[in-house]
């Protein structure tokens, strides 16, 4: 545990340093980043790890103390990945070149999830941990489809697009998933997918507080109306 807490500090110190760094002499390259993508995924193999021991009441809360003060900081990797992001996919189960944990993982998403992860957080593509878990399906498919459900049911949006155009709703149905779409949206998400698909001006007709949920279900090409 107290080698956890420690990487969350170091992981924190470092976010702080790349958001310092960031301009024209700061290159996405180098060795600073890949180290910092590292830390990251070290993190998720931990917080693996220590889900799977026992623990006394006060050492589970110490536990999820430290893990939300690491999804508090929102770390980001390398293509802009949250942890969540990281927590689904497969490719993290090589760190280094050494395998340490599976991944996707279903424990690490919903502690991450019950200690304050941003659920409809996007990458630098605009992908949500959604979007990711249904692309990594065929991975470690009973698993994931475990992480569907737990998306699904702590409020992660099917109607978010990504840079490609693509919703999560678009990559279930093209992937025949059993999922009821009218199940996990609401009028608010219809209407804000109405407003975005016809680009109707509404940025000086709504709370400011809303411009951001509008605008994530839309296309990318109409971000900028």
């Amino acid at each position: 545990m107290d080698v956890f807490a420690k990487l969350t500090e170091q992981i924190i110190d470092g976010q702080h340093v790349i958001n310092i760094q960031k301009g024209d002499q700061f290159s996405s390259e180098c060795n600073l980043v890949e180290d910092f993508q590292l830390l990251l995924q070290l993190s998720l193999h931990m917080i693996h790890l220590i889900s799977q021991l026992p623990q006394s009441e006060e050492e589970g809360f110490n536990f999820k103390r430290v893990v939300h003060q690491l999804v508090s900081a929102n770390p980001r990797g390398q293509e802009g990945e949250s942890l969540l992001h990281l927590s689904v996919d497969p490719k993290i189960s090589l760190t280094s070149e050494e395998f340490f944990s599976p991944f996707p993982s279903l424990a690490v998403v919903q502690i991450l999830i019950d200690c304050g992860a941003d659920i409809n957080a996007v990458d630098h593509k605009r992908n949500t941990a959604l979007h990711n878990s249904i692309k990594f399906l065929t991975y470690s498919e009973l698993q994931n489809e475990g992480i569907l459900a737990c998306l699904l049911g702590h409020g992660a949006h099917v109607d978010v697009y990504n840079g490609d155009g693509q919703s999560a709703l678009t990559l279930i149905q093209t992937a025949g998933l059993p999922v009821f779409p009218l199940q996990y949206r609401s009028l608010q998400c219809l209407a804000s997918e109405v407003i975005m698909k016809n680009n109707i001006p509404f940025q000086n007709e709504v709370p400011s507080s809303l411009i951001p949920f509008i605008k994530m279900h839309g296309h990318s090409k109409y971000m900028e109306h």
